[in-house]
């Protein structure tokens, strides 16, 4: 019972409960340092201010539970760092991490093979930064009603449905990598983001899928007021796959009347397909600056292809001598690239993710 309670205490051997790390927490003694292994354990949090540090620990439910491994519940407001999150167990409801009204941090941490979203949120605030969700059944994440997400530096890939699925919330993405997610990467609807130096590729597939098929991107809004921002800018949109019921494979713009035009600048879109047709673009996307296959019109915009240096490996980067480099939007509010590198670094900035 005394576990974790003063210095040469023993160590606590559980994270929750009453005889687990967090059940010490108080003001003033808010962090949580857990030794290595695994804790299998159901952890709801609720009105609790923390900080856990893994320590490279692993998280998994106690055996068949229809609970998450991790919930946090009205009023927590949790970080946690150097931790892997998994084995959600149950179609429907084996989340990894479920979200309600709280603020999670995530630095480090992977969330991983649960049977339905890694992460699922309702009127959370999220950050997720320098980590991965990945091999989830469903959603990588899954947000909704008022939730907020920021993303920097993380890697949403391998999932059953999409990388992210936003729905009614505000989005900011920037220097990551979705890629390789079954029914496409992002879908937003009505919401506000700003997705910028990002790698968005290999996402979807040409048949139809579960929950609004999506390839790269899609971007959907009901008519009403206009939502700001809208911003898709300087990322890599390249060899996603769509059913024929999606306007096109790699960025789509269905915004209601009078919501304004998506602006999207200084992007890559290649390599998009659905069945039988290269359509790269659709809808009521504002493209300038860009480098899109096939486009005809908008100030700025090239019907060339990039050189990168090894599509068939994922890597993105632009090689030397590409088309696109320097020829970016001139005015872009852009300072550094997918890699943290500053941009422009030549004449002028670069068009996708990477400023070469």
């Amino acid at each position: 019972m005394t576990c974790g309670q003063a210095p040469g205490s023993s160590a606590c051997q559980h994270i929750a409960g009453a005889l687990g790390g967090l059940a010490k927490v108080i003001t003033g003694r808010d962090y949580l340092v857990l030794a290595q292994g695994n804790y299998f354990e159901n952890v709801s949090i609720t009105g609790l201010t923390a900080s856990i540090v893994g320590n490279g620990a692993f998280l998994r439910p106690p055996g068949f539970s229809t609970q998450p491994p991790l919930s946090l519940n009205v009023g927590a407001n949790i970080s946690i760092e150097d931790m892997t999150i998994e084995d959600g167990n149950g179609p429907g409801s084996g989340v990894g991490i479920n979200c309600l009204a709280s603020t999670l941090a995530l630095g480090n941490v992977a969330v991983r093979n649960n049977d339905d979203a890694g992460i699922s949120t309702e009127n959370c605030s999220l950050r997720l930064i320098d980590s991965q969700v990945s091999g989830n059944v469903q959603e990588g994440i899954k947000m909704r009603n008022g939730s907020s997400l920021t993303v920097r530096g993380s890697d949403i890939n391998d999932n059953g449905f999409h990388g992210l699925h936003i729905q009614s919330s505000a989005v900011d993405i920037r220097q990551s990598r979705i890629m390789d997610n079954e029914t496409g990467g992002l879908y937003l609807f009505s919401s506000t983001f700003v997705v910028e130096n990002n790698w968005i590729a290999k996402n979807g597939n040409l048949t139809s899928s579960p929950g609004n098929p999506t390839g790269g991107i899609v971007i959907e809004t009901v008519p009403g007021p206009a939502i700001s921002p809208q911003d898709v800018r300087h990322n890599t949109i390249a060899h996603n796959l769509a059913p024929a019921a999606v306007g096109s494979a790699g960025l789509v713009c269905n915004t209601g009347a009078g919501t304004g035009i998506v602006q999207c600048d200084s992007n890559i879109v290649i390599g998009n397909e659905r069945p039988g047709e290269d359509v790269q673009t659709s809808g009521t996307c504002g493209i300038r600056y860009s480098m899109v296959t096939g486009i005809t019109s908008g100030v700025g915009n090239v019907s060339v292809l990039p050189t990168f240096v090894s599509e068939a490996t994922g890597d993105y980067h632009l090689a030397a001598g590409s088309p696109g480099i320097d020829i970016g939007e001139p005015g872009s509010p852009t300072t550094s690239d997918i890699d943290g590198e500053n941009r422009p670094s030549g004449a002028g900035f670069d068009m996708g993710a990477d400023e070469r």
